[in-house]
């Protein structure tokens, strides 16, 4: 029998909050902070995933369509599984309330991320979002990898 074996696919969302704040979640299973973010259903398209776990997760909806920032895909990312994910910048409306998933969602403002403990590779993709904020609105997503930690992954099999 052939069995596809192809990483997970993922979506995560940094939220912008006025000028210069950022709402992330803190996970229940490790307490760290997180972009908001979950994998994508069969059948579903990345930016309805980022609608649907922006609902599930933080209780908020989007303002306005999500920015593609880039796509982060190194297999040292997720320490669970191989996962790529399309990572988007959005801003949001509602009152936040944390899901399941999470234990809080938090504003935290962008003088006073550099404390935070990050799961993940997900002080990466703030860092990409940091840079890609002082580029004018509207130039494209970036494509750089910048997962920095961990040794090289091997996977010879689908586990």
């Amino acid at each position: 029998d052939y069995a596809m074996c192809t990483p997970s696919l993922a979506i995560d969302l940094v939220i912008e909050s006025g000028a210069d704040k950022l709402i992330f979640v803190r996970r229940g299973d490790s307490g760290k902070h997180a972009t908001m973010g979950g994998f994508v259903d069969v059948g579903e398209l990345p930016a309805d995933a980022v609608a649907r776990e922006l609902r599930e997760e933080t209780a908020l909806e989007l303002a306005g369509p999500p920015q593609l920032l880039g796509v982060f895909g190194d297999p040292r990312r997720d320490p669970r599984r191989h996962t790529v994910s399309a990572v988007y910048v959005a801003r949001t409306t509602g009152t936040p309330h944390p899901g399941t998933d999470a234990k809080a969602v938090v504003v935290v403002p962008v003088a006073e991320l550099a404390g935070l403990d990050f799961a993940f590779d997900h002080r990466a993709i703030v860092d990409e979002y940091l840079v890609w904020r002082r580029r004018p609105r509207g130039v494209g997503a970036s494509d750089v990898e910048p997962f920095r930690g961990g040794a090289p992954v091997r996977r010879d099999a689908c586990t």
